[in-house]
């Protein structure tokens, strides 16, 4: 996945802005070790965009039988954690993200 845009705002967080989704981390950065790279699932921004979307719809039908009938699920109640990773050089970074629903163009 290609990061468009990568940048550190006034409070030090970093922002990650990928294919019309925002990301910004909250803690640190971690290295990860290539053996413990190996056993992580990892997917596209595409992949992870249709897979909020397939939940979100599926809570929103499991809502509207409750009777609910307005649902808006934002993607960081859709997943339980979202981690983006980034290679520098030969070293992979783990970042620990919150995904900022707003529209980007």
């Amino acid at each position: 996945m290609k990061i468009i845009r990568k940048y550190v705002d006034s409070e030090g967080r970093i922002n990650f802005y990928m294919n019309k989704s925002h990301f910004i981390t909250l803690k640190k950065e971690e290295i990860v070790c290539n053996s413990e790279m190996n056993k992580i699932e990892t997917v596209t921004v595409e992949s992870f965009i249709n897979t909020a979307f397939k939940k979100r719809k599926s809570q929103i039908k499991r809502d509207e039988n409750k009777g609910n009938t307005i649902s808006i699920i934002p993607n960081d109640e859709v997943f339980d954690c979202i981690f983006i990773f980034e290679k520098k050089n030969t070293v992979r970074m783990k970042y620990s993200v919150q995904c900022v629903d707003e529209i980007l163009d």
